[in-house]
């Protein structure tokens, strides 16, 4: 488990040092944000703590289950933490069940809990990600000449007729999954198989049968999970760009976030950073104030800088250029301390006993299987 969070730490902490040298900023910057924003950060990081152990609380009380605040802030913290140090953070839902059973929550329980967070997740993404490729299609050149707004359509239809599927209908994927289960080499794990998919579908329609007012409260509380992500990366680009429009920064965090869930490295590190660099590099309005002041120039005032007439343009080009990229690097690292390093940190922390105890075995909890 340590040689994980090494491995982790030092991809990450590469991937930040070739935004800088891509941004052409160097670690200087880095110590440019202002200390608000990191007190922001931290608040911000509480919430989302906050946030996410309510939600398994709530969970684990409709699935029948008792389960304290500090239990579920404890499950909460070590799933981040395992999220932040497997590729494509494959080892949060894992993380999750092996510290509730060690809590006392029985494994088909802890599973059940897990089911629907990911139901919950999904369906969060499911409108939000739309949103997100169009707010950044119409204030970016990402989507070339295409119409932002179709584009958003059908991203928004897929998502709809996924979340729908895997929601109302997953005992579609069940029973393709059953079917599949019969091929020659697969046999052997049949029945276990069969019997997850049915606890995976039996948990996802327990979710819908749920009263409006738990329904609204979970939903509310994965918004605040999300959002509070998303919102600490604004507040540190606003605290070194105070002109930074809201939605697009907070969608340049949000796409690379959910594709960097398929990159094959720890908690999706580098393709998150160099993602979000890029999409803020492509802001137009950072490429329209950048050009503004040049227009703005009096090349007859180039004497003044000990260089031929018309060099004053060249010399505010260069330097605009530069002040609107230098906080990009600067920010995304700040960022991804409160997203990511702290997630180390604290999960361990507040797991104590039952953190090396995986640590040394390894192993998650069991799988539900009966």
């Amino acid at each position: 488990m340590f040689r994980a969070v090494v491995i982790a730490v030092v991809i990450g902490l590469g991937s930040v040092g070739i935004t800088f040298w891509a941004l052409g900023e160097n670690i200087r910057t880095a110590l440019s944000v202002p200390y608000w924003a990191y007190l922001c950060g931290l608040g911000l990081a509480c919430l989302n703590y906050l946030s996410g152990a309510l939600r398994l609380r709530w969970l684990a009380r409709h699935a029948g289950a008792d389960l304290g605040f500090v239990p579920a802030l404890r499950a909460y913290a070590l799933g981040l933490t395992s999220a932040a140090i497997t590729p494509s953070s494959a080892g949060q839902a894992p993380a999750v069940a092996f510290s509730l059973v060690a809590g006392g929550i029985p494994a088909a329980t802890a599973w059940t809990i897990n089911v629907r967070v990911w139901a919950l997740d999904l369906v969060f993404l499911g409108w939000s990600f739309p949103v997100s490729v169009l707010v950044l299609g119409r204030s970016t050149r990402l989507l070339g000449n295409a119409r932002p707004e179709l584009v958003a359509i059908g991203t928004f239809v897929c998502a709809l007729l996924v979340v729908a599927v895997l929601i109302f209908r997953l005992r579609w994927v069940t029973g393709l999954a059953a079917s599949a289960m019969q091929l020659p080499g697969l046999r052997r794990w049949r029945d276990k198989a069969t019997d997850f998919l049915e606890r995976v579908e039996s948990a996802s329609t327990g979710l819908q049968r749920a009263p409006l007012r738990l329904q609204g409260a979970l939903h509310s509380a994965t918004f605040l999970v999300y959002f509070t992500t998303y919102f600490t990366f604004y507040v540190m680009v606003a605290s070194m760009r105070p002109a930074a429009p809201l939605l697009p920064t907070m969608a340049s965090a949000q796409v690379p976030s959910v594709a960097s869930s398929f990159f094959p490295t720890p908690g999706g590190v580098g393709l998150l950073e160099f993602g979000t660099a890029s999409l803020m590099r492509l802001s137009t309005r950072s490429t329209t104030a950048t050009a503004a002041p040049v227009a703005e120039q009096e090349p007859e005032r180039a004497e003044d800088l000990g260089g031929p007439a018309g060099g004053a343009v060249i010399v505010a080009a260069v330097d605009d250029a530069s002040k609107a990229r230098a906080p990009v690097a600067a920010a995304i690292l700040a960022w991804r301390i409160f997203t990511f390093y702290l997630r180390m940190l604290v999960g361990p922390v507040l797991s104590g006993a039952a953190w090396r105890r995986g640590a040394r075995s390894g192993a998650g909890a069991d799988a539900p299987t009966g």
